[in-house]
């Protein structure tokens, strides 16, 4: 993993701002520092030019030797299928999503993007495919029929190039849906820390009520109960969500005891551009760890009420993990 000082990880929060989060670190550094004299000239052509206004503000002022209090954040790629990839041992979904080192910065959405226009010859918009393949790894079916037709064969090609890029995601999101139970109010399953995790089954109800009292006047009342359903999607999301929090509570706890203060949004996490490199290395860890343990197994079992034995793709993927340099970017 790369290492940087607290004024290089200001600059590339400067470039980040400006657009360029998918460019190599050392490409970022080097566009700020080109720009050194005139950052402020360009906040009008950034992709966030409060975020940029604040990061270039946070550099002056660091030139001036005035403390600034800035925090800065990187953000998880592909968080989801970060996660889906560790669960079971799949080098290409961890590759594609930065977690295994490339050579490039990786981004999975501009990645199956691409390989969906070279093999229709049809132009995507990128923010309606991230849409897409962010939902796809939870069950979903609507948004990638609203975006390439029903059976059509962009919609075909859509599914085969998910099934051999990201593998282990998709069987994984097969897998866990497979263990739904039409009869089931309730499913639990356990994380590393210890956390219970209890999701209800839930569905609507509506209910027609007249009012005597107003001329018989009827309106709809619906309301949420818990209730089994023959059908759900919710389960893997959920599953991918818990772990997904138990990572956040891990690097609160973990950065806390170094002393780092840590501003977490999901999968984005915010500090002071001199705890960066913590805060780097501490996701890395904690993903290199979750890669080494076969929570599946227990999961699965737990979901299924039966011994599921699940095997995953390889094994001692912790040791290539801990050579990732995006994966928090």
């Amino acid at each position: 993993m790369n290492k940087f000082t607290g004024l290089e990880y200001l600059k590339i929060a400067i470039a980040n701002a400006y657009g360029l989060d998918k460019e190599l670190w050392k490409t970022r550094i080097k566009w700020t520092e080109n720009h050194i004299d005139n950052l402020e000239d360009m906040v009008s052509t950034a992709d966030s030019p409060m975020q940029y206004t604040k990061a270039v503000t946070a550099l002056r002022d660091t030139q001036a030797n005035k403390p600034t209090g800035y925090i800065m954040g990187l953000d998880a790629c592909a968080s989801g299928y970060q996660i889906m990839g560790c669960l079971t041992g799949c080098r290409a979904t961890l590759q594609r999503t930065n977690v295994i080192n490339t050579g490039n910065r990786e981004d999975l959405y501009t990645f199956i993007n691409d390989k969906m226009i070279k093999n229709t010859g049809i132009t995507y918009d990128r923010k309606e495919v991230k849409k897409t393949i962010m939902t796809t790894a939870y069950g979903s079916i609507k948004q990638p029929e609203a975006l390439y037709g029903r059976k059509t064969s962009e919609l075909e090609m859509f599914w085969n190039v998910m099934d051999y890029e990201v593998t282990g995601a998709m069987q994984l999101m097969e897998i866990i849906q497979g263990l739904w139970n039409s009869d089931a109010t309730e499913y639990q399953w356990t994380l590393p820390d210890g956390h219970i995790v209890v999701m209800q089954v839930t569905d609507t109800m509506e209910h027609k009520i007249e009012v005597d009292e107003l001329d018989h006047a009827t309106f709809t009342h619906t309301a949420t109960i818990v209730k089994a359903k023959k059908k759900g999607l919710a389960l893997t999301a959920n599953v991918v969500h818990s772990i997904d929090a138990w990572i956040v509570r891990e690097m609160v706890r973990r950065c806390t005891k170094k002393n780092v203060q840590l501003a977490p949004i999901h999968d984005a996490f915010y500090a002071s551009p001199n705890d960066m490199q913590v805060v780097r290395e501490t996701y890395r860890n904690i993903l290199a760890e979750l890669s080494s343990l076969n929570i599946m197994q227990t999961i699965l079992n737990e979901l299924g009420g039966q011994h599921i034995q699940y095997k995953k793709f390889e094994q001692n993927l912790h040791k290539d993990i801990m050579n990732s340099d995006y994966a928090l970017s």
